[in-house]
């Protein structure tokens, strides 16, 4: 693209080049973010190898997770979480939200910034029935171009561009022991993060 200065010279030329130097900058900046959240689908939620760009994983080393319970069960729950993924070297960081209100909305959002590789909201807090502040962090997730994956049986009733997958503990509701996949958590977490074709629910050991 040729940039013209209209005619003028000296400091005003040099002034102008910059100008539209910097336009060009923000629009490119501006068609990269809005690439990150793909059209009328969930980040990470890839269910057919037609939708999917071949390319390599990230390494399991260089993975960082954001962790998020909502509740005491969740806490144990996310204990267990926690055990599993570091024998995978996957490092992940678990925040409580409890006792805070609005504390899965505040920690998705603190995910965000750090910019991690993919959030993980634990129990069966994570419905999203009438919970805008959730929808609302979740939708800046999106946005950011993060994954996030469900892990409980709970109804959902989130958006379902908004999550990538939903995780059910063996044994639970509408996944019978017998049902359980191979695959771990750690490999279904890889799959999500690295746009390979998934389940939208998907029986796992928890």
């Amino acid at each position: 693209m040729m940039i013209t200065t209209c005619g003028c010279t000296g400091w005003k030329a040099r002034y102008l080049r910059r100008l539209c130097c910097a336009l060009l900058m923000m629009v490119s900046m501006g068609s990269v973010l809005s690439a990150c959240s793909p059209e009328g689908a969930a980040v990470g939620d890839t269910q057919s190898l037609e939708n999917t760009v071949e390319h390599d994983g990230i390494d399991r080393n260089d993975i960082r997770l954001a962790l998020v319970g909502a509740s005491a069960a969740d806490d144990q729950r996310g204990a267990r979480l926690l055990a599993a993924l570091d024998e995978e070297n996957i490092h992940t960081v678990y925040a409580s939200a409890q006792e805070v209100r609005n504390g899965q909305a505040l920690a998705i959002q603190g995910a965000v910034d750090s910019r991690v590789s993919a959030i993980v909201l634990v129990g069966d807090g994570v419905s999203g029935k009438d919970d805008s502040a959730l929808s609302q962090s979740l939708e800046q997730a999106r946005r950011a171009g993060i994954p996030v994956v469900l892990v409980g049986d709970a109804a959902i009733t989130l958006n379902g561009e908004l999550y990538a997958a939903q995780l059910l503990p063996s044994g639970s509701r509408g996944c019978p022991a017998a049902n359980a996949q191979e695959d771990s958590v750690a490999q279904v977490l890889s799959m999500v993060i690295d746009d390979r074709p998934h389940e939208k629910r998907i029986c796992v050991n928890v």
